[in-house]
This record gives C-alpha cells, structure tokens and sequence, in this order.
C-alpha cells in the first residue's frame, strides 16, 4: 500500500513538471543558472566544467521539485503568474526574449513553438596568432532581419597585443599601438566619470590613472595618434560593412531574436561553453 501511494506521490511530481505553470519557470531557472553560473566558472578558474555543473543544478531541481512539489508547487504558480504579468506590462518587441547580448559562448538555440533548433555562436573571444604576434579576436553572432539566417562574423583586432600597460618605456614597436591605444581609452573612460560623478564618489584609481597616462602620451605625436585611430576606424568600417546577409539583409545582434522557421520569439538558449 504504502509503495502504491509512494509512485502515486511520485507519479503526480513528474506529471506537473511536463506541464506549465512547473514546466516553465524551471526552464527559466535553468537559463538563468547556465548564463550566470558559467560566468563565475570561467572567472573562478574552478576544475568543474560548466556543463557539469548545470547537469547537477538540472537534476537537483527536478528531483527536488518531485519530491517536495506540494510544498513547491504554490510558489511556483506565484512565480509564473509574475512573469507573465510582468511580461504584459511591457513592450514584448522591446524587452521579452532572447537577444544575443544576453547570451554568452556557444551553444545551441531552440524555438518553443515549433522543432527548429541550432548551434551557434553567441560571442566568444580569444587570441590569433600572426606575424608580429598576438592579436585580440572575437567571433560574434547575428540574425538577419530579413531571412531570419543565425550566422557569425569573425573578428581580429588590427594591433598585437602588448602586455605592456603602465608605460610605453621599452615596449617593442610592435606593440606601441596597442598601448597607446589603451591608454588613450583609460584617460578618456576616466575624465568621463569625473566629470559626471560627484568628487565625494570618485574612485581612488580614476586621477592617477588620468595623470599617469596623460604624462605617457605627452611623448606621443599626434601624427601617431592619428594613425592610430585611422586604422582602427578602417578596421570598424570594414566589420560593419561585412554585416550584410546573403539574402542582402541586415545583420544584427541587437534585436530580439525570431526562429527562422516560424517566426516565434519564444527562444530557449542551452549554453555548451564560454571564452
């Protein structure tokens, strides 16, 4: 007797997991931990691989819920009837969906509403080897607004990269660009945020490193400078004009995106890795 109604108990958890208001809000919490959780992973350094950790959060939570559901089940209703009231009170085209920005690594995008589902690349970044050195790279998603095709651009910073940081003093020509580069973003970030933050509430690094640096770029010619900045310009010029689909649409990352094949925002986002 007691078996039967042990599986009946069981049963019924399992049941109410297929079905909303359980299904959705523990999809959500999965998307949730596998965005946030895969950041710290890789930022932590930790031996566990992301994937490992969402197996164990994934079937921690559906064990506890099949096992504790009449307790869980009134806080779960609560929350699905928040997100959908919350999803009413604002712009569905502006703010409800899965938009690139949000979406870290590579992995794969599935449509609620229909059977679509694809790998891709939402933004991983790296280091390309080329003849003077390490040069910064990125790969980054897109949809075109168009077709509705996901596709990815490929990116390789124009300068090697440099190691060097705090002055150009015995930095190798190579390098010189990208630190002056950096410099150049530091002193501008800096005087931004003092000039619109209170004095009281400046961090401690903002004026050095605006002091510091200026001193480095005095013995910059703003011949170099130019160059600098015109190279970088052409290299943002040539990535934005590669945005084009075959279709001849535009490329974007911005939006919200749509599933190619039925045109539903209704998108879950599984993340494999991230770098």
């Amino acid at each position: 007797m007691f078996i039967t109604i042990l599986s009946i108990y069981l049963m019924l958890g399992f049941l109410l997991l297929l079905f909303n208001p359980a299904k959705q809000v523990i999809k959500d919490e999965f998307f949730k931990f596998s965005m946030t959780n895969s950041l710290a992973v890789v930022a932590s350094h930790k031996k566990l691989s992301v994937k490992t950790r969402i197996l164990i959060f994934k079937i921690a939570i559906i064990t506890g819920f099949i096992l504790l559901w009449p307790i869980l089940y009134s806080g779960v209703i609560k929350q699905y009837k928040k997100s959908h009231e919350h999803v009413e009170d604002i712009s569905t085209e502006e703010e409800f969906g899965a938009k690139f920005r949000f979406m870290g690594g590579r992995g794969a995008l599935s449509c609620r509403d229909c059977n679509f589902s694809q790998e891709l690349t939402s933004f991983t970044h790296g280091y390309h080897q080329g003849d003077e050195g390490l040069h910064k790279c990125s790969t980054s998603g897109f949809q075109c607004q168009s077709c509705g095709m996901l596709t990815t651009r490929s990116e390789i910073q124009p300068f090697v990269k440099s190691e060097h940081t705090e002055t150009l003093k015995g930095v190798p020509i190579e390098q010189r660009a990208n630190v002056i580069q950096h410099m150049l973003f530091m002193v501008k970030m800096c005087k931004d945020n003092m000039k619109k933050t209170p004095k009281k509430r400046w961090l401690g690094t903002w004026e050095p490193t605006v002091i510091q640096y200026s001193k480095e770029l005095e013995n910059v010619s703003t011949e170099e400078i130019n160059i600098i900045e015109e190279k970088q310009k052409a290299h943002n010029e040539a990535c934005e004009a590669a945005l084009v689909c075959e279709c001849g649409g535009k490329l974007d990352r911005e939006e919200l995106l749509f599933c190619p094949k039925c045109k539903s925002k209704s998108l879950d986002y599984d993340m494999h890795y991230i770098t």
